[in-house]
């Protein structure tokens, strides 16, 4: 019997819905504004979406209780969710009744979809309340559209390779070097598996969070999953090798059953086998460096670049999320401007900090970079390590966000021998490129 994702099938029918209506209100008004611009007088009350835990929630109203001591007439009401798939799900039924919260956060292929739909405000037309400046062509790539920007990066991360050096040493394992390759990697995981405690293992790993990487090694040096016209760059053959190789993993030990690697498929970072000291690597963020070296206490973890089989890393900095304006709000000026407060105040960076990133405007990051601990430190000097040799590919196309999702089913199904690699490989090309209208 074949798994079926129902996040999958929900998000691709809201995201209809969603287009559809959009379509239907395209010739109304946007809402606009006033005509005179921001008016100090009236009193306004935001809405404010985006997803995250309690101390993000707890951080975010710290930086809107400062705006709204300086904005009397302002009021933020906030309406955050714990995962980005619940707040998508909520954005695509509130857009498609018409509504929506004025700003919030959007990830992956979310920009450009709502972007093509018309959901998002064109920045340029709130540029007197939100300086777009400070933002390099690479860092907004993912949310323009044509030259129309609909959003900017709330920070920067990169991913890499996180080991727990402390369960390398119990388990008599050298670290690898900075040159290491794939191949090493496996052999690597096998034998700390072999020589740790039943339930430890040498790899922790969620596919979706790899994939973009390992197709960055191997296709055209700048492309990855995709192309610049939106469509494939990603073939049959890198599927296959990346696949074969998990098979290969399971087999050995160096992963974990099927069962407990699709238990964790999408957990936070506190509750993956790495963050409870029952894998000794993993792939991971650098906004997530906190999170794993606070749930394993006086261990040590390391972040270093992924292994690679070529001369291509694989990795470049990646825009964390995207805060973007509804087109229909009631009060763009005044939306532009807590954005502008949120990204580009000294006083929120202090507040921020890294929580969604390294800050993408560099008199931000100015601010932050002597705030952060040594862990947060170690991430930021990796992050520009990246910027150092990545080179910055195409955005997720319109139709990209089935990938995540579609890449864990295919897994599934190879792991529990529903589907052989290469029939998985081919099924995941085919359901791509009808994705992307290819």
């Amino acid at each position: 019997m074949k798994r079926t994702s129902a996040c999958v099938k929900r998000r691709a029918a809201l995201s209809g819905i969603l287009v559809s209506a959009l379509a239907l209100t395209a010739c109304g008004d946007n809402g606009g504004g006033s005509a005179d611009g921001f008016d100090e007088d009236q009193e306004i009350t935001l809405e404010v979406a985006w997803w995250g835990n309690d101390e993000r929630v707890r951080l975010t109203q710290e930086v809107f209780d400062v705006f709204e001591e300086r904005h009397e007439n302002i009021t933020v009401r906030v309406t955050p969710t714990g995962e980005p798939d619940a707040l998508f799900d909520r954005l695509s039924t509130d857009f498609a009744a018409g509504g929506g919260p004025d700003l919030f956060t959007l990830g992956g292929a979310m920009p450009q979809e709502y972007g093509q739909a018309g959901a998002l405000l064109d920045l340029e037309e709130v540029s007197d309340y939100l300086d777009l400046e400070p933002y390099d062509d690479f860092t907004v790539q993912n949310a323009t559209i044509g030259d129309t920007i609909h959003g900017l990066p709330t920070g920067g991360n990169a991913i890499g390779a996180l080991l727990n050096a402390t369960l390398f040493e119990e388990a008599r394992v050298d670290i690898p070097d900075e040159d290491w390759d794939w191949p090493e990697l496996v052999e690597i995981t096998v034998e700390i598996s072999e020589n740790t405690d039943d339930g430890v293992y040498g790899l922790d790993l969620r596919v979706q969070d790899v994939l973009g990487m390992y197709a960055g090694q191997l296709t055209e040096p700048g492309l990855g999953i995709y192309d610049w016209d939106g469509g494939l760059a990603i073939d049959e053959e890198v599927l296959t090798t990346w696949y074969e190789m998990e098979v290969e993993l399971v087999e050995r030990g160096g992963l974990p059953d099927p069962s407990i690697i699709v238990e964790h498929h999408n957990v936070t970072p506190d509750q993956t086998l790495f963050a409870v000291r029952d894998a000794a690597i993993t792939f991971g963020y650098t906004n997530q460096l906190t999170p794993y070296t606070a749930a394993l206490g006086d261990d040590e973890v390391l972040m270093m670049m992924p292994p690679t089989d070529t001369d291509l890393p694989g990795v470049s900095w990646q825009p964390s999320q995207f805060w973007a304006i509804n087109s229909n709000t009631d009060h763009p000026e005044a939306t532009a401007m807590l954005m502008d407060f949120i990204l580009n105040d000294p006083e929120a960076a202090d507040i921020l900090q890294d929580d969604r990133g390294l800050p993408a405007n560099p008199e931000m990051l100015e601010v932050v970079e002597p705030l952060l601990d040594p862990v947060n430190a170690e991430a930021a000097t990796y992050l520009l390590d990246v910027l150092e040799v990545s080179v910055i590919g195409p955005p997720q196309p319109a139709g990209g966000a089935e990938m995540n999702d579609l890449t864990q089913r295919m897994e599934t199904d190879i792991l529990f021998g529903e589907r052989s690699v290469d029939e998985a490989a081919e099924y995941w090309i085919e359901y791509m490129e009808n994705a992307l209208g290819q």
